[in-house]
């Protein structure tokens, strides 16, 4: 018998249909890509306390990014829409996106460790695109059946800009063999991909979401029409910052600081809806999922007001040739905004465990992510103040960095006890109520 986050009893943590049964499969594979994802970051910040020969630090990093994007985060946006949005496909079309999307990304995860980009790589990357594609022309076929609403709105949206994205790396192709790699227009290539995916289909998707998840709870959440133009708009301007990387002319910081503005005044009006709605009523912080999402909401706001700053030249410079702020600034969407907000979602939907043993999972990752964030944040700082480096910087980041494989172990083994059947952890239960 399960726990409920209110302390009753309930038949079960998890809920039993065929689909859930799918789903619950779905996101215990996730977690086990986003466990291999933090190792290899762990491996990483291992690299810098001391040498490690026989490893090479590029695949890993290849490995690492690859694996959290497309095994942990896709997988994670999907099973959020799959179970929220339920009877949008077929059960057997979820299960071709699943096993293709395995196939996949553990491919990607051994063989960008064994030889960085080459021809074995960039097959299974481009089987991802292919499943990625399917998956995509599948859900605009089957939501353009829906009423209009937001969260549609947001969902349309997102899958389209995930399509859009994978132009970036189609192009690679082209220009490295006829410009090379060094060449500005492949580093163009890489940041199209990655801005559309960070910023199109990844925060789309969880905005999505969690104007899905209140308007379904009661709590209706209006956007108007013309404050999604506005996200649309500062989406295309904000490409052109990573472009001033190789040609920093002076048209280009113009375009993205309106980008950036049209974001602020767009995403703020978003979010203030979404807060009003979250503390009307209950307080939206008593429970541990209230507490995630509440997390990946001020992530989220914490990455719009971050941008916000670049809408001067001198800041935006900084915001990409800082390379502690880039890391934190990445790992602010992934695991604060999106990973946060959508296991927040889930929780609330019971298809991911809330017991004891996953409740200890949580908050060292959230305890993990916070203390990450701010060593790279405070480190990156020290950089742009010329103070050095903090006394054992690269010892204390991998101390930290270690809480987040460890955390994920034991929400992975809380989909398998009960409640008092947790890990002997009782030390931690007055945090944990």
């Amino acid at each position: 018998m399960g726990m409920t986050e209110q302390g009753t009893t309930a038949p079960s943590s998890i809920r039993s249909g065929p689909e859930d049964r799918l789903l619950r499969k779905w996101l215990r594979t996730a977690l086990y890509f986003f466990l291999a994802a933090s190792i290899l970051g762990v491996l990483m910040r291992f690299m810098f306390v001391t040498e490690v020969p026989f490893l090479k630090y590029k695949h890993i990093l290849h490995s690492h990014s690859h694996t959290a994007m497309l095994g942990w985060i896709f997988m994670l946006l999907t099973a959020g829409m799959i179970y929220c949005l339920p009877g949008l496909l077929p059960l057997k079309n979820y299960r071709l996106i699943y096993v293709l999307n395995i196939i996949a990304v553990a491919g990607m995860l051994v063989s960008f460790l064994w030889q960085g980009y080459g021809a074995i790589s960039i097959l299974f990357s481009t089987l991802h695109i292919i499943t990625m594609y399917i998956f995509a022309f599948m859900f605009l076929k089957a939501i353009i059946k829906r009423s209009p609403s937001e969260s549609k709105v947001f969902f349309k949206w997102g899958v389209i800009w995930m399509v859009v994205s994978s132009l970036g790396i189609w192009s690679l192709g082209v220009t490295s063999s006829l410009l090379g790699k060094l060449h500005p227009l492949f580093y163009a290539s890489v940041q199209f991909f990655l801005h559309f995916q960070f910023n199109g289909w990844f925060t789309y998707t969880t905005i999505g979401l969690l104007i899905h998840y209140l308007n379904r709870s009661g709590k209706q959440v209006k956007i108007p029409g013309y404050v999604f133009v506005l996200i649309q708009l500062s989406l295309l301007l904000t490409y052109t910052l990573s472009i001033t990387w190789s040609n920093p002319l002076e048209i280009l910081f113009h375009l993205n600081a309106l980008g950036v503005i049209l974001q602020l005044i767009g995403y703020g009006l978003v979010l203030k809806d979404i807060f009003k709605v979250l503390f009307s009523g209950k307080k939206p912080w008593s429970t541990w999922s209230d507490r995630l999402i509440l997390a990946g909401l001020f992530s989220l706001l914490f990455k719009i007001l971050i941008q916000a700053l670049v809408v001067w030249p001198s800041v935006a410079v900084i915001s990409y040739t800082i390379r502690n702020y880039v890391i934190a600034f990445i790992h602010l969407i992934m695991l604060g905004s999106i990973t946060f907000s959508i296991c927040g979602i889930l929780l609330k939907e019971q298809v991911l465990p809330l017991n004891r043993t996953a409740k200890t999972g949580w908050i060292l990752l959230l305890a993990g992510f916070l203390l990450t964030e701010f060593t790279l944040f405070g480190q990156g700082t020290m950089f742009w103040m010329g103070q050095g480096f903090i006394p054992g910087y690269y010892l204390i980041l991998l101390v930290f960095t270690l809480l987040i494989p460890l955390s994920i172990i034991f929400i992975l083994r809380g989909f398998r006890t009960s409640g008092k059947k947790a890990w002997p952890l009782n030390f931690l239960n007055n945090f944990l109520v």
